[in-house]
């Protein structure tokens, strides 16, 4: 029973895609203690996986307009049983990253958005914009498909920087996370 007309800003989606992927040989960071325990560890198995952020980003596409890139960066905080030899396992939290490309059409977004919405940062009270496309990303719950311990000598196929981390993945880990140890921790996921 609304008496009044409201107006609603209704998004076309131009493209879309799903798929599956195995992400192979994750390094896993961990905190200082728990790269301790991993490098006297006997066994280790996943007891938790989740997926905690990701960040998407988009770009043209060079000479093939109305396409754009989508990059994606999946966060995942992992929970291990880890065994010692000594007593009960332990249990030990670690993040591991991985990044995706797709290429998608967003159309050719020649039109042009005026606002009067105020922003600290912008010279002026009316902005200009050009309409880029918005990306979305759905995903359901990682799988962990195998967990190893790997000598440092071996290269993960996907090591991040700890200092490009973003401050809201970083704070889940209280004690931060260190880079390397004695033995790696790296683990599949599947998405």
């Amino acid at each position: 029973k609304f008496k009044d007309e409201v107006c609603i800003n209704a998004q076309r989606i131009y493209d879309t895609c799903k798929d599956k992927d195995c992400f192979s040989d994750l390094k896993v960071y961990l905190s200082p203690q728990g790269q301790k325990i991993i490098d006297n560890a006997i066994n280790v198995r996943t007891h938790k996986s989740e997926l905690i952020w990701s960040s998407v980003d988009l770009d043209p596409v060079p000479f093939n307009k109305g396409f754009y890139s989508v990059h994606i960066t999946f966060y995942f905080l992992l929970e291990f049983e880890v065994n010692t030899g000594m007593g009960r396992p332990v249990i030990v939290e670690g993040l591991a990253s991985c990044d995706k490309t797709v290429i998608l059409f967003g159309s050719e977004g020649n039109s042009v958005t005026y606002s009067s919405k105020y922003n600290a940062e912008d010279r002026q009270t009316t902005k200009s914009t050009v309409n880029l496309p918005i990306a979305e990303v759905d995903v359901v719950e990682p799988i962990v498909l195998s967990t190893k311990i790997v000598s440092c000598a071996k290269q993960c196929c996907c090591e991040t920087d700890i200092q490009t981390l973003p401050h809201c993945v970083t704070s889940c880990f209280e004690e931060g996370l260190v880079g390397n140890g004695e033995r790696n921790l790296v683990v599949t996921i599947g998405v």
